[in-house]
């Protein structure tokens, strides 16, 4: 019995651990999209809070008024509660990230083509800007 490249792929660790089906695919990406966006929101709302402590604390500096009890402020540079309330932030969905992931692997794969790299260049491009991306998304969901 001879075996083929086929045979030897589908019985490797690449094979069982990296093969999916089309709504596995598409569970993952939304359960990552998911992670993401609230990752993305809980920062925003880090940032915006901690700019409007920045502008309180700018506002009383020098002045000689006690920052503690944040007596004396007037109101000028202190934020509204607009501000500080978490506006709704437009994150991407999850078919909007895989219809950009796969516009970039179309352009470099007509990247590849323009230069005329061998397939085998062609394919481990795209191949590792996949891996890329998947890893970006491991980092974020697992911060």
């Amino acid at each position: 019995m001879q075996l083929t490249e086929d045979d030897l792929y589908r019985n490797s660790t690449q094979f069982r651990n990296w093969s999916f089906t089309a709504p596995q695919l598409a569970a993952q990406r939304l359960k990552i999209n998911i992670q993401a966006t609230e990752r993305v929101k809980a920062n925003v709302a880090r940032l915006r809070a901690q700019r409007g402590n920045d502008a309180v604390d700018n506002d009383t500096v020098g002045s000689g008024i006690d920052k503690e009890n944040g007596s004396g402020t007037s109101g000028t540079n202190t934020p509204d509660g607009r501000m500080q309330s978490v506006t709704e932030i437009n994150c991407l969905t999850a078919e909007e990230e895989l219809k950009i992931v796969n516009e970039f692997c179309e352009r470099a794969v007509a990247l590849g083509n323009h230069y005329s790299f061998p397939l085998n260049v062609v394919v481990c491009l795209t191949t590792l800007l996949l891996l890329f991306i998947r890893l970006q998304h491991f980092i974020l969901g697992n911060r």
